[in-house]
């Protein structure tokens, strides 16, 4: 048994303990903490004994917040994003909001860009460290808004002096086909006409010329596509419509000396075309989309296609070419 140290009595410590038992016990002599190293509480309430030695963790959310625990991001998002700017960039949000009801009359556009800017607003909301994101699609938005401000200045201006230019080429082709080359354009017959011109030089002008009218189809099909449909007309292609009859002109006069020349089949294995309304009909299509045009190159340039190794003497298998001897 511990020594008994009634109260008044000199602190000898608890550092001295007589033996354990011998029976099954350890015969070492154990050395307990100091009485003032430990501190009575309640056995049965929330104060246990601890050692006063060991710092007490608080719980947690009990930590003081310090300027200096603050991450470097959050200075760098306050200094440079300001509240302000947050509040700048959703007041952009809503004027674009009320541009596109006002100026953007294509639906499918309107809500392409609406769409823009809900992804914008979602972006705001979702913190500082989303402005950048937020920004670009304000101004993917502000930008597609100027462009249709200055498509609808174009088309007002030069699309409708395109379109007229393009009226009076169709006019004056329709006038010299009808009215220059006459019916025999149109006929393998008797020749009825107002220039005395052999057979072949008839089909050659009504093949370019209705090749130009090609060019002149589908250069006005463009403008109503861009101006009126899809309202994103560039005043960037000027030059393609300004140049479309003269380039189905050109392509009118290589389809008609490719087939006249026999290189090109249209209506079988070598026959002949009768009726060379065939002929205007191929130029008219090679002038509205050159995609046609286009493969008859591709076609015409295999008819002429060589085999570059054909004529080469190959040496011997298995022995190397011997170089040429010198002089």
């Amino acid at each position: 048994m511990p020594e008994y140290i009634p109260d008044g009595a000199p602190d000898k410590g608890l550092s001295a303990v007589e033996p354990l038992p011998p029976e099954g016990q350890p015969q070492a002599e154990v050395a307990l903490p100091p009485v003032g190293s430990v501190v009575r509480g309640d056995a049965f309430g929330s104060t246990v004994l601890t050692p006063q030695s060991l710092p007490v963790e608080p719980e947690l959310g009990e930590f003081p917040s310090h300027p200096e625990d603050r991450s470097p991001a959050e200075d760098v998002l306050r200094e440079f994003v300001p509240d302000q700017a947050l509040l700048a960039l959703w007041e952009r949000i809503e004027r674009a909001k009320k541009r596109i009801d006002e100026e953007v009359n294509n639906t499918r556009t309107a809500g392409l860009l609406l769409d823009q800017l809900k992804f914008a607003r979602n972006e705001i909301l979702g913190g500082k460290a989303n402005y950048e994101e937020a920004e670009r699609h304000v101004n993917e938005v502000e930008y597609r808004l100027a462009f249709y401000q200055r498509m609808s200045v174009w088309s007002r201006s030069l699309g409708a002096f395109l379109f007229t230019y393009e009226v009076v080429w169709g006019a004056a082709l329709l006038a010299f086909v009808l009215l220059g080359l006459g019916v025999g354009a149109f006929t393998s017959g008797p020749r009825a006409q107002l220039f005395n011109l052999p057979n072949d030089y008839i089909y050659l002008l009504a093949t370019m010329s209705w090749g130009a009218l090609g060019g002149v189809i589908g250069a006005m099909l463009a403008l109503v596509k861009h101006i009126a449909w899809e309202q994103n007309f560039d005043r960037q292609h000027s030059l393609w419509y300004l140049a479309s009859p003269i380039m189905g002109i050109a392509i009118g006069a290589v389809v008609f000396l490719i087939i006249r020349a026999g290189l090109l089949s249209i209506t079988g294995s070598g026959e002949a075309i009768n009726s060379p309304l065939v002929i205007y009909l191929l130029a008219c299509l090679a002038g509205y989309q050159q995609n046609i045009f286009t493969r008859l190159v591709k076609q015409l340039l295999q008819a002429f296609r060589l085999d570059d190794g054909a004529d080469r003497a190959a040496p011997a298998s298995g022995a190397a070419p011997e170089p040429p001897a010198r002089g």
